[in-house]
């Protein structure tokens, strides 16, 4: 419950730290410029440079704070362990082997695929 406290917290802490940092007035213009407006024609066109830039600041540190708060808080699961899933009794039947190679997993008598020699080849650096 917590975890998506946290998160939803921090989605919205991420949207409005993007869109600070885009209307920011910029030596260059920047987005703010491209948008149509320049320095005090932004949308938070009372705020000089100044307090902008102290805002995005806090949006910063409250985006790596809560960051590292979900990282050691971890989201509720509703689905087993997997300690729980090596313990449960295995239920079913395994298929039998139908191919041509007894338990030792070696050709039986039958088959006739050839066995290959040293005969040459980059191992023997011809």
């Amino acid at each position: 419950m917590i975890f998506y406290l946290l998160l939803t917290v921090f989605l919205a802490v991420c949207i409005v730290l993007i869109i600070v940092i885009l209307i920011q007035r910029a030596s260059g213009g920047g987005l703010a410029g491209a948008f149509g407006g320049g320095g005090s024609d932004t949308v938070l066109g009372g705020l000089q440079n100044r307090e902008m830039v102290k805002l995005t600041t806090w949006l910063a540190v409250a985006f790596v704070v809560l960051a590292i708060l979900m990282d050691f808080i971890p989201p509720s699961r509703k689905t087993a362990d997997v300690d729980e899933l090596n313990t449960a009794p295995v239920t079913g039947t395994v298929p039998s082997n139908t191919s041509s190679t007894d338990q030792s997993g070696s050709p039986s008598a039958g088959d006739s695929a050839p066995l290959e020699t040293g005969g040459g080849g980059a191992a023997n650096g011809k």
